[in-house]
């Protein structure tokens, strides 16, 4: 009897065992779910407590009556939708974010801060960045993801967000930030004004365009379609009708007597004569030296 009764002892004690080991539902279809979904989860619950919490910030100190309107018409819609999510990844043994991560904490605490046109100005352009963003996760999502329920909830919230983002970029048009004498906004600086060259350069204003469209009037702007591959060689503009030819003047023969004496000295001639003959002439009559040395 003892013996039996030990056999089902460990029996019991083996059952016990196996089930706190073995997997729930739950724990295996979180190990069935892609480093995709699981990354959507958490990027997707901690995006919808961001806009919950920047919402309300929004529906307290905008000033732009249509801020106000969109900070509450975001703690609606993510609040809708976070709870969606957090349901869905519980059935499927995840636990999604429902607080926003550091970076976003730190620009709630920013944007509590501040008042005015200060918090509009910007409030309303991370709202179109962020929404910009969270478009492009859900799109990847319902495109690409594993999990044929986080597919189907991605598809169902993007329409959602893509009426977000022609909101957000609605109102940021609307906002005139960085204009006037306002002084809880600062103008930017506008920078240097370059005037090298024989036109001034574009005055920048704190942004990075417009750029220059052209290339400096100092500049060619067109180059030739190919460049020579030789030399060219010098072409004459005028063909000579006739070879020319080289005349020779001949010295006259002398005539009469030579000279007695000595010759006298004369100095080289200080102008050449412009041709010289190509052989001197021999004396024609009998030579005769003089029969006295002077």
């Amino acid at each position: 009897m003892r013996v039996l009764f030990s056999i089902k002892v460990a029996a019991a004690a083996a059952a016990v065992l196996a089930a706190a080991v073995a997997p729930t539902p739950a724990q295996a279809a979180a190990k069935d779910l892609s480093s995709m979904d699981k990354m959507f989860v958490d990027a997707a619950g901690h995006g919808s407590a961001y806009e919950v919490a920047g919402g309300k910030v929004a529906a307290d100190q905008a000033t732009n009556s249509a801020l106000r309107s969109f900070g509450r018409q975001m703690v609606t819609d993510h609040t809708k939708a976070g709870d969606r999510l957090a349901t869905l990844a519980e059935d499927l043994g995840l636990t999604a974010p429902d607080k926003p991560d550091s970076v976003q904490r730190a620009i709630i605490g920013i944007w509590s801060g501040l008042s005015g046109s200060a918090f509009d100005c910007s409030y309303a352009p991370t709202m179109y960045a962020d929404h910009g963003a969270d478009v492009g996760l859900f799109e990847r999502e319902a495109a690409d993801g594993q999990n044929s329920k986080l597919r189907s909830f991605a598809r169902d919230t993007l329409p959602t967000l893509r009426k977000h983002l022609a909101m957000a970029a609605t109102n940021v048009k609307n906002l005139s930030c960085g204009t006037g004498n306002s002084n809880d906004f600062p103008t930017p600086d506008p920078g240097p004004t370059w005037t090298h060259g024989p036109h001034p350069w574009p005055t920048w204003t704190g942004r990075p365009d417009p750029w220059p469209t052209g290339r400096p009037t100092h500049r060619p702007t067109t180059h030739p379609t190919a460049w020579p591959t030789t030399r060219p060689r010098h072409t004459p503009t005028a063909t000579p009708t006739a070879t020319p030819t080289r005349t020779h003047t001949v010295r006259p023969t002398p005539t009469g007597t030579r000279p007695t004496g000595r010759p006298t000295l004369t100095l080289w001639p200080t102008i050449l004569p412009t041709s010289w003959p190509t052989r001197f002439p021999l004396p024609t009559g009998p030579l005769t030296l003089p029969t006295t040395v002077p």
